[in-house]
């Protein structure tokens, strides 16, 4: 293949078997071979280590900045949007309840849908709160004062009371007046407590003398728990009819430690010489006033007896007790749920407080589903039937608290 030169004279490409420019007729024996067009392959070049330290550096501050542009597009669609997210320390599972702790010279007002907590200024001797339909009633310096759910005061008062009981129906409260270790006999009368959703009658209008030498211990249904007695009779209980003045019930001997009493039965530990043991666990008897029938309730395993304190669920299916706990420094309890239908017994192994000579305090709401417990020290806790494990509330400790 012949190769095209370039004539000297006019530039002109022509090839090389030529002997004249065919242009301007030039001899081509000087002519130059024509420069090669064609493109040429780009050998790579190594950079520099500087050069590659500059390239890594300029990638890493482009990583970065995207990644500042991406956080601040999240921040601005999410204030440009904003949702009311509430972070609760407590489970969703309670979050119906509120708990009412009683602090000296304020009721502590405790939500557990994660809302904020409240605090309403109190007499500074007031006893424990009970929940009383949609209210909070406690007696404080010779009144009985409620506090609606749901508000944040002020107080009402109720009329004179040295102490309160919850009547049988909802927003009903006895208002009991007198001290019985003062050898007074007591007073009481029926009152109401109206909110949403109560309908409350007042059955019995005016004060009733409690019978002689008796004090008012809880309800029992629509009906009275009494315990004392007149001289060579002390230490005797007994079920009273207020609106009749009428004993229905008489206890064969004395219910050395009361518990608690529901509308048939009554719950109480046995005491005496060789009844209990060293670490006071006793005898715990549940007798149905109704019919005088006694049970005494088995101890759970690896337990000898009872230790003090419980309630009765409100629908009457369950009692909450305490037994000894694992051994420790200090004296230890563990609550007990016993199905009085069935008496299966149930100890949850992480329901441990501590407790004193007076035992655990336990508390249920009006549908019974859990039980709110504490000792001296330590959280308030939670059991709910069906769960296996025990929920720990961010509640400091408290003997007196109701809960609804």
């Amino acid at each position: 293949m012949a190769m095209v030169v370039q004539c000297s004279n006019c530039g002109e490409a022509v090839s090389e078997w030529a002997a004249r420019c065919p242009l301007c007729g030039a001899d081509l024996d000087d002519a130059a071979p024509l420069p090669d067009s064609s493109p040429k392959p780009e050998l790579p070049v190594e950079p520099s280590p500087i050069a590659r330290r500059r390239s890594h550096r300029a990638r890493w501050i482009a990583g970065v900045l995207g990644l500042v542009i991406i956080v601040v597009a999240a921040v601005v669609a999410t204030t440009s949007h904003p949702a009311r997210i509430r972070k609760t320390p407590f489970p969703n599972s309670l979050s119906t309840y509120t708990l009412v702790i009683a602090d000296r010279g304020a009721l502590r007002v405790v939500p557990l849908d994660g809302s904020s907590q409240i605090s309403v200024p109190t007499p500074p001797d007031g006893q424990t709160p009970i929940a009383v339909g949609d209210a909070i009633v406690f007696a404080s310096g010779g009144q009985a004062w409620a506090l609606q759910k749901g508000t944040h005061g002020p107080l009402v008062t109720l009329g004179a009371a040295d102490q309160v009981i919850s009547g049988i129906v909802p927003g009903q409260i006895w208002l009991v007046q007198g001290q019985p270790s003062r050898s007074v006999t007591l007073r009481l009368r029926l009152a109401c407590v109206n909110g949403p959703g109560v309908e409350c009658r007042v059955l019995l209008m005016g004060p009733v003398a409690v019978p002689s030498g008796f004090a008012t211990v809880a309800a029992a249904g629509r009906n009275l728990l009494l315990q004392g007695g007149t001289a060579g009779t002390l230490g005797q209980t007994r079920v009273w009819d207020a609106f009749r003045n009428e004993t229905l019930y008489s206890a064969p001997g004395a219910l050395a430690e009361i518990i608690d009493s529901s509308a048939t039965k009554i719950a109480w530990r046995a005491h005496g010489p060789g009844v209990c043991t060293d670490d006071d666990e006793c005898p715990l008897h549940i007798t149905d006033w109704t019919s005088g029938a006694d049970q005494v309730v088995p101890a759970p395993p690896n337990r000898r007896g009872y230790i003090g304190g419980g309630s009765f669920s409100p629908d009457g299916r369950f009692l909450a007790a305490f037994v000894t706990g694992p051994p420790a420094d200090s004296p230890q309890g563990q609550l007990a749920v016993i199905d009085l239908a069935t008496s299966i017994i149930k100890v949850p192994h992480d329901a441990v407080v501590q407790v004193t000579s007076s035992g655990g305090k336990a508390a249920w709401p009006q549908d019974s589903a859990v039980v709110f417990f504490s000792g001296v020290a330590g959280p308030i806790l939670v059991y709910q039937r069906g769960v296996a494990k025990t929920t720990v509330l961010s509640v400091s400790n408290s003997f007196s608290f109701a809960v609804y």
